[in-house]
């Protein structure tokens, strides 16, 4: 019979596992539940292809919503899997911390199915940008505390790696804190289109990001 205890070391790395699979658990239910607040069009009693086709035309802002929140938290499942590969064990700080990061995940399919279902309104868009960008700080926040020193919970972190991870992960709260700020100064229409246009530079400053720190990210692998 084995009566061989559990190590430290194992138990720990037992309970980041833990941690870790919570948070995916998180993102997976928060991603699924944008296509459930989706509702399949319903009529009372005939209808035909032209009833369906026009009862789809009215969901076309649900499902631009739903694509728009679908790549945000991808982005920053993204972006939370690479910050957990260089931690090496946990704490309290660490898990608390991570919690306020989920709970702002965890609003994203009510702000995002507010937002859809009042288009053209400033204030479900402004209360949709204000969650993304919170979720941006607290995942910055998160980032920060993984990556101190004082805290001894990760490893391998280069400088390069942690400046790019910080210059990345502004991206998205900055764009949307901007969107916000815009709709709020500039509430007609023309204000209202660039605001929700905004959107779309995630894309090429991420890009930009890439090509800039890719050199610098290929010396420290090098040298590792």
């Amino acid at each position: 019979m084995d009566t061989t205890s559990p190590q430290p070391h194992d138990t720990s790395r037992f309970q980041l596992e833990r941690l870790i699979l919570f948070s995916d658990a998180v993102f997976a239910i928060a991603i699924t539940l944008l296509i459930i607040e989706i509702k399949v069009p319903h009529f009372e009693g005939s209808f035909t292809d032209h009833d369906i086709r026009e009862a789809l035309q009215h969901q076309i802002p649900e499902w631009i919503g739903f694509f728009i929140s679908f790549c945000v938290i991808g982005i920053y499942w993204m972006a939370h899997h690479r910050m957990f590969g260089y931690v090496v064990r946990y704490n309290d700080g660490l898990v608390l911390l991570n919690l306020l990061f989920l709970m702002t995940i965890v609003v994203m399919p009510f702000s995002s199915a507010l937002y859809s279902n009042f288009t053209y309104l400033n204030t479900p868009f402004v209360f949709y940008c204000l969650n993304v960008a919170i979720t941006g700080l607290c995942l910055l926040l998160l980032w920060r505390y993984i990556t101190n020193p004082r805290h001894e919970i990760s490893e391998g972190v280069h400088a390069i790696v942690r400046q790019h991870a910080y210059a990345r992960n502004a991206v998205a709260p900055a764009v949307f804190l901007l969107a916000a700020l815009l709709a709020i100064a500039l509430p007609g229409s023309v204000g209202g289109l660039l605001s929700r246009l905004l959107f779309f530079l995630i894309f090429p400053i991420q890009m930009i990001l890439s090509r800039i720190y890719k050199p610098k990210l290929r010396v420290v692998h090098e040298m590792n």
